[in-house]
């Protein structure tokens, strides 16, 4: 198992959570997990090379490869402490966050009304987003 990741200094703590929450036992937060597959069919070259070396050495069909390969995929941001700070070192121009509080926070009241016979929420049922650039890091999450 993974230990720890440079950078998420808190795994260890997500870790916990996640095997709390698996044995049941009363956590912080609903741990979530996302994972998405590319929303969109891979449309670059196929490999019509005679060897793997041909395929590794064809510099051209690798770049048009990975360019058709981003062109699939659907890139997600966050908030996160770690994030912001390394925002603030310049390693980001913006971030854009979803709110985990708000989420669970909406989620529990919905099912304690569904659970009291009042019909479910809208789907989706929006919780905001925090965005934040360099200029506004130490305001632009929501309390």
């Amino acid at each position: 198992m993974i230990e720890r990741l440079g950078l998420k200094p808190d795994f260890a703590t997500t870790v916990a959570r996640f095997d709390a929450w698996w044995r049941c036992d009363v956590v912080d937060r609903p741990p979530v997990t996302l994972w998405l597959g590319p929303s969109r069919p891979y449309t670059g070259p196929k490999s019509n090379h005679r060897t793997l070396r041909d395929r590794w050495l064809d510099v051209k069909f690798n770049v048009e490869s990975v360019v058709a390969s981003l062109e699939t995929a659907d890139y997600v941001a966050d908030t996160l402490p770690v994030q912001i700070d390394q925002m603030k070192e310049g390693l980001s121009l913006g971030q854009v966050g979803q709110r985990p509080f708000e989420m669970g926070y909406k989620t529990m009241n919905a099912l304690n009304d569904m659970k009291n016979g009042k019909p479910a929420p809208a789907d989706p049922t929006y919780t905001g987003l925090d965005v934040c650039t360099p200029e506004t890091a130490d305001t632009c999450i929501a309390k």
